[in-house]
C-alpha cells in the first residue's frame, strides 16, 4: 500500500503567500502592488485571514482593531464634502461633522471611521488604499485599541506628525535633506522640547508617520524620533 506524501510545496507556497500579505501591510506606499495582485490565483484555498498581519503602535498595551480606520483631511476640505463622501460608500456606518477631530497642533483634521463589519488585515489595507484615491482624503490609517489602560481615549491612530531631535539646533540641514528625500515637509520646532522639530507627512511621502519615524532614525542622522498619535473614545 502507498503512503500519501505530503506536499512540501503547499506549506511554502502558505510561507510566500504571507509574507506578500505582511509586507503589503508593513511597507509604505504598498497600495499599487495590493491592487494588482490576486490572492485568489496564487493558491487554492489559502485566505487572506490566516496570515497574521496584527500590528501594535506601542508594542505593548494596544492592538490593530479589525473594524475602525481613521483618515486625515486638509482644513480647507469643506465638512459636508467629507460628510457625503463617507457616507456615499457603503462600507462605513454614518459620520457627522459633530465627529470631525479639529487639531491645532496637526495640519489636517481627523476623523474615525466605523466599517459595518470586521475585516481582515489586507481588506483594511485595500480600504485604505481606497480612500487614498480621494483627492479629498490627505491619508488614512489602521486604529489601534489600548488595552487594560484607563485612559482618556481607548483608540489611536498615528498623525501625520514626525517629531525628530536633532543633534545641533543650529545645523537643521540634515533635516532638511531627509525631508526633501521623503517627500515630507518641514513644519517648525516640536512641542516634545526645544531640542525637536516636526515633519508632516501625507499619502505622497515615502511612508506613513510610524514608518518616517523609524526612517528618518535609521538614518543616524538624528538622536530620537517619534510618531505622533490622536485619540478618541468609542463603545465597544
Amino acid at each position: 500500500m502507498k503512503n500519501k506524501s505530503k506536499n512540501p510545496f503547499r506549506k511554502v507556497s502558505v510561507a510566500i503567500l504571507c509574507g506578500i500579505v505582511l509586507g503589503l501591510f508593513f511597507v509604505p506606499n504598498g497600495c499599487e502592488k495590493l491592487r494588482n495582485l490576486n490572492l485568489d490565483e496564487i493558491i487554492d484555498g489559502i485566505k487572506t485571514a490566516e496570515c497574521n498581519c496584527k500590528n501594535s503602535l506601542f508594542g505593548n498595551g494596544d492592538r490593530l482593531i479589525y473594524d475602525y480606520l481613521s483618515i486625515g483631511f486638509d482644513k480647507q476640505v469643506q465638512d459636508s464634502a467629507i460628510e457625503n463622501y463617507i457616507n456615499q460608500m457603503s462600507l462605513f456606518n454614518p459620520v457627522s461633522s459633530s465627529e470631525i477631530i479639529r487639531s491645532t497642533s496637526n495640519e489636517y483634521n481627523f476623523l474615525f471611521l466605523n466599517s459595518t463589519e470586521q475585516k481582515t488585515c489586507l481588506q483594511l489595507k485595500q480600504i485604505i488604499c481606497e480612500l487614498e484615491r480621494s483627492p479629498l482624503v490627505a491619508f488614512a490609517n489602521f486604529t489601534f485599541e489600548l488595552v487594560g489602560t484607563v485612559w482618556i481615549h481607548n483608540i489611536l491612530t498615528p498623525s501625520d506628525v514626525v517629531h525628530v531631535m536633532v543633534k545641533d539646533t543650529n545645523d537643521l540641514s540634515d533635516l532638511y535633506v531627509v525631508a526633501q528625500e521623503t517627500n515630507t515637509r518641514f513644519k517648525g520646532r516640536s512641542t516634545y522640547g526645544p531640542d525637536w522639530f516636526s515633519i508632516s507627512t501625507d499619502k505622497n511621502s515615502m511612508g506613513k508617520a510610524m514608518e518616517m519615524a523609524n526612517y528618518f532614525y535609521e538614518t543616524e542622522k538624528f538622536i530620537h524620533t517619534a510618531s505622533g498619535s490622536l485619540g478618541t473614545w468609542v463603545n465597544r
